[in-house]
């Protein structure tokens, strides 16, 4: 089943975060990187359900996933009653655990 993919607010301003900063040194691995993290959030719209629960979950009670994609972190969940893969976050891995105000 093919889910549609949606990105939050917060997951659009931490890509172009992401983005800028890796275009301050070069704009043309800043679109490779881009290209690349589109493409694989991509793949969730058949494997969903695939990774696993991330460990923060069970705190923020929420079923959330993530994949990772070079040094970030891409938290999305499963909204099954509207067939929508959700991007919550992506932040660089080497942040502290997730938290429930990053999900505001």
């Amino acid at each position: 089943m093919a889910y549609k993919i949606e990105y939050s607010r917060h997951a659009e301003l931490d890509l172009a975060e992401a983005v800028d900063f890796i275009a301050s040194d070069s704009p043309v691995q800043a679109g490779r990187w881009l290209n690349g993290l589109i493409d694989l959030v991509a793949t969730l719209s058949d494997r969903a359900m695939q990774p696993a629960l991330i460990p923060e979950s069970t705190e923020l009670g929420r079923e959330l996933r993530a994949m990772h994609y070079h040094s970030h972190r891409i938290i999305y969940e499963v909204r099954e009653e509207r067939q929508v893969v959700k991007v919550i976050r992506i932040y660089h891995m080497a942040r502290r655990p997730l938290k429930r105000k990053d999900l505001r």
